[in-house]
């Protein structure tokens, strides 16, 4: 194989390789799909299946004040214009309360 077929065969590879990493967006019904999981699960999309902080143990306190329970040990509580870090732990329970402290969601993360 001559110098120009190498070249050829390297960039051919280069673009095999680049066409097996690409990955499609999502579609609307994708996302539409991951919501009703979301919204079912109280489990935020991005935790890793069999994620084990808890939160479907205490779904009941959906709808629920804050005031009213006190959340497991190492649970983050996250109000409205809370700073989050972007740490992602699944055995972590995250609480978000209303502007009213009323329980929204339950989510590990």
């Amino acid at each position: 194989m001559g110098e120009k077929g190498l070249i050829r065969a390297l960039v051919g590879a280069t673009i095999f390789a680049l066409a097996a990493c690409a990955t499609e967006a999502p579609t609307n019904r994708d996302l539409e799909r991951l919501g009703r999981d979301y919204e079912a699960a109280g489990v935020s999309p991005l935790a890793e299946r069999g994620a084990s902080c808890g939160a479907n143990q205490h779904a009941a306190r959906i709808g629920t004040a804050l005031a009213d329970w006190t959340p497991p040990s190492g649970a983050r509580v996250i109000r409205p214009g809370t700073a989050v870090t972007r740490d992602f732990r699944r055995e972590r329970l995250n609480v978000i309360v209303d502007a009213e402290g009323r329980i929204t969601s339950l989510e590990c993360y």
